[in-house]
C-alpha cells in the first residue's frame, strides 16, 4: 500500500520533531465517561522488537449489549517515527479493501493526535476503526456496534495524553541489573556456555522483557521465578537489555553488558 503512504507524506511525515512521551500514562476505564458501560475483559502486555515497542492491549465488552473495543498502546522507545511507521503497518494489515479516498488524516477531521488515521468501510455509515500517534505512542481502537463512540474515545485519550510532561530521551534506571553488576562487577565476565543468574521480578503481576544480543535470557528449570542468562560459545562483549512493565503504558528499561571469554572465572 505505497500509495497510502505516498497519499500522506511519508517520509516528510516522519522528519517531524516530536519528543517522546516524558510521563506515565495508565489507562483506567473510569477516568472516561464514553465507557460507562464497558470493562476490562482481558488485557495483554507484549514487547515488539522492531520496531522496538512496549504494547498494551485492553480487550473491554459492553455491560448491556453486544458492543465491544480493542483498544492499545503502542509505546515506541525511539520515538514518533517508530509510532508512525506501526501506525501505517497496523493500517496496510486488513485484510479487508480500504479505499483510498475515505482514509482521512484525524489531525484535520477530529483535531486528534499529532498524526492519525481513520475511515468508513464502503457500504457502512460510521466509522469503527481509528488509530493515532500521539509523541511516540500509537493508540488504536476497533469498534464493532459501537461506532458512535470510536472518535469520542480517542479524543478524551488524545486529551490526556497531550497534557503530560515529555522529554528527548530515556535513561537506563536500576533494578535487578543494577544488582548483579554489584555482585558481579560493572561488566561481569562469564566463560562461555556458563549462566550467570539474574534475579526475579520484584512485582509477579509486572512482566520483564529481555532483549540479548548474543546468548540467551532463560527461567531456572526448579524455579521458575528466577531468571539467568546463559553465555553463548563466542567470546566478545554483549548485551542484555530489560524492559520491566509498569502500572502504565512507559515501561522501566535497566541495560548491562557481559564478556564472554574462554576460560575458567
Amino acid at each position: 500500500m505505497g500509495l497510502l503512504r505516498d497519499q500522506f507524506n511519508y517520509k516528510e511525515l516522519i522528519e517531524k520533531p516530536i519528543p517522546l512521551l516524558g510521563e506515565n500514562y495508565q489507562f483506567r476505564i473510569s477516568d472516561y465517561p464514553v465507557l460507562v458501560d464497558f470493562s476490562i475483559k482481558h488485557h495483554e502486555t507484549f514487547l515488539l522488537k522492531n520496531p522496538l515497542a512496549c504494547v498494551k492491549e485492553f480487550f473491554l465488552s459492553h455491560a448491556k449489549q453486544s458492543g465491544n473495543i480493542n483498544l492499545s498502546f503502542s509505546l515506541c522507545w525511539n520515538g514518533f517515527q517508530d509510532a508512525v511507521s506501526l501506525l501505517f503497518g497496523f493500517v496496510e494489515s486488513f485484510q479487508r479493501n480500504i479505499r483510498l479516498e475515505n482514509i482521512k488524516n484525524t489531525t484535520e477531521t477530529d483535531q486528534i493526535g499529532d498524526f492519525g488515521l481513520t475511515w468508513v468501510w464502503s457500504g457502512e455509515k460510521q466509522r469503527t476503526v481509528l488509530a493515532f500517534v500521539r509523541n511516540n505512542v500509537l493508540i488504536t481502537i476497533k469498534g464493532r456496534q459501537i461506532s458512535d463512540l470510536i472518535v469520542p474515545l480517542a479524543r478524551e485519550i488524545d486529551n490526556q495524553l497531550k497534557v503530560l510532561n515529555v522529554t528527548l530521551k530515556y535513561n537506563d534506571s536500576t533494578g535487578i541489573l543494577s544488582e548483579v553488576k554489584k555482585k558481579k562487577g560493572e561488566v561481569p565476565v562469564v566463560n562461555a556456555g556458563k549462566r550467570i543468574d539474574i534475579g526475579k521480578s520484584p512485582k509477579k503481576d509486572r512482566q520483564l522483557f529481555f532483549l540479548v544480543s548474543g546468548g540467551s535470557m532463560n527461567r531456572d528449570y526448579e524455579n521458575p521465578d528466577l531468571w539467568y542468562y546463559r553465555a553463548g560459545m563466542d567470546k566478545g562483549s554483549y548485551s542484555i537489555t530489560l524492559f520491566k512493565e509498569t502500572s502504565g503504558i512507559l515501561p522501566i528499561r535497566e541495560s548491562m553488558t557481559v564478556e564472554i571469554i574462554h576460560k575458567e572465572v
